[in-house]
């Protein structure tokens, strides 16, 4: 079953690559390529054998429902987005957890979407863009409707939040680069402000947490936090924003799949429970360092180039906002080298049986690890020439 749902998620990817390059091309072009290929990704870590069928017919529906949001007219798209809240909500239903409130959270979180986002049919454009706002925020979270991607990262166990770590994300670009320009500028300034919160609270979340999941949710909705912020600023770039998004969702994707083949070997685990796995995992080791720096926002990697990009927008001025944006990326940053150091270092423990990663295992990992090198040191290639344009600019401007 792995590897029929593998060949359809290729076949997909090739599908549109030669279905878009016969018209023109959109903007939106790299983030619909992106899905069959995050799809892809998962599916190549995945264990054949222990994986269950019903988690990659879960997989392929969802990618059909995003490809459907992002191609398909009017509310037709809209039905498609309702679809994937509603999976969203079956699989935390099915969910059986200690935590069993975060769960019923992050239901009606989804719920909430779900609701807003029907809603939106029945009034006229600047309140149908708020309510399909909120649905975005949901899928693209920010304080204060971060809730249900906390729930799903940590909760939700198999595949899926590795697929969900880069998909829900995109379908909330998509969907928000499309209402901005109908939103008030008072509802942007108050997104800016908890943008902000949000950035800060996931930064400090993130470096106290002792479980892997957990700390991994909150630093990505420190990321996210900080995107929506960019995007609640005048005057910015949208080539910019999916430079960032393309860059940071790969890393949480590599992070989230990383901590997966760990739980595959061993079970649920907080970070005092691993210890030296350079030595007795060498593959692993290495991929997990470069997911690290490239989550650090070091040079070469995609990370770097977009907060660049960002950082030299005319959308980015020299204001509180962004220096609280600069402490959040260091919060969320800092905590990568502790989270390596406490896996990766000192001795490894010896009431555990240590298997490094097999070659699908590996091609996982190392394609991501590449397309983040890519759009570090040439974005065109991935994201084509508006996102070329952008960056160009910004290297301008540091000139």
């Amino acid at each position: 079953m792995k590897k029929v749902a593998l060949g359809i998620t290729l076949a997909t990817h090739i599908g549109l690559s030669v279905f878009l390059s016969g018209g023109t091309t959109s903007l939106m072009t790299p983030l619909v390529l992106l899905l069959p290929l995050a799809a892809t990704f998962t599916l190549l870590a995945a264990d054949g054998h222990l994986t269950d069928r019903a988690e990659l017919l879960t997989l392929l529906l969802l990618l059909c429902l995003g490809l459907g949001f992002m191609m398909l007219p009017g509310g037709a798209s809209l039905l498609a987005l309702g679809g994937v809240f509603i999976v969203l909500i079956v699989l935390l239903f099915r969910e059986q957890s200690r935590s069993r409130f975060s769960v019923l959270w992050g239901i009606g979180l989804y719920g909430f979407a779900l609701a807003a986002l029907f809603a939106s049919f029945a009034v006229s454009s600047p309140t149908a863009s708020t309510l399909l706002f909120i649905a975005y925020a949901i899928l693209l979270p920010t304080c204060p409707l971060h809730g249900a991607s906390i729930v799903c990262a940590s909760r939700l166990r198999g595949i899926p939040p590795n697929f969900l770590a880069l998909f829900l994300p995109i379908l909330g670009l998509h969907g928000a680069l499309g209402i901005l320009p109908d939103l008030p500028s008072a509802l942007m300034n108050v997104v800016s402000v908890f943008a902000l919160i949000g950035a800060l609270y996931g930064g400090i979340r993130a470096v106290v947490q002792t479980n892997i999941r957990h700390r991994l949710a909150y630093a990505a909705l420190s990321f996210w936090s900080i995107l929506w912020w960019y995007l609640a600023s005048p005057g910015m770039e949208a080539a910019t924003a999916m430079l960032y998004l393309c860059a940071l969702g790969l890393i949480m994707q590599g992070l989230f799949v990383s901590v997966q083949l760990l739980e595959k070997r061993h079970g649920l685990l907080n970070l005092d429970q691993l210890g030296g796995l350079a030595q007795v995992m060498p593959r692993f080791g290495v991929l997990l360092s470069l997911l690290v720096a490239a989550g650090m926002g070091l040079p070469l990697f995609g990370s770097f180039t977009a907060l660049l990009a960002m950082a030299t927008s005319p959308a980015t001025t020299l204001s509180w906002g962004f220096v609280l944006v600069l402490l959040a990326w260091l919060l969320s940053s800092w905590h990568f080298p502790l989270f390596m150091q406490r896996i990766l270092m000192g001795p490894p423990k010896p009431d555990r049986i240590y298997r490094d990663l097999d070659r699908s295992e590996t091609l996982s990992l190392t394609l991501i690890v590449v397309m983040i090198v890519i759009l570090g040191i040439a974005p065109q290639v991935l994201i084509g020439s508006a996102q070329t344009l952008s960056v160009q600019k910004a290297n301008s401007r540091i000139k």
